[in-house]
């Protein structure tokens, strides 16, 4: 019997997948809004510091939130495990 069809450790699979993605997910879109926020509260024009950080914010942002995607989706079947 292959290690991938038993049903505890795709089970123990996932939990360590939530584990690692979920949490980072939220540090790094905690980051991204707080350097979008940053960005926008400074009043120096867009072709300055605060267009870099509002664009730098956005991409976090966005990279927080395929994190948390990540970490929430689940396989349909133990083959999708497969590295």
């Amino acid at each position: 019997m292959s290690d991938l069809n038993n049903p505890q450790l795709l089970a123990q699979a996932e939990q360590e997948k939530r584990r690692r993605f979920i949490p980072r997910g939220f540090v790094t879109l905690a980051v991204g809004i707080i350097l979008l926020a940053i960005g926008l509260l400074l009043n120096t024009g867009v072709r300055s510091l605060e267009g870099v950080l509002v664009g730098v914010g956005i991409l976090v942002i966005i990279i927080g939130i395929i994190m948390i995607l990540i970490g929430l989706i689940r396989p349909v079947t133990p083959d999708q495990v497969r590295s």
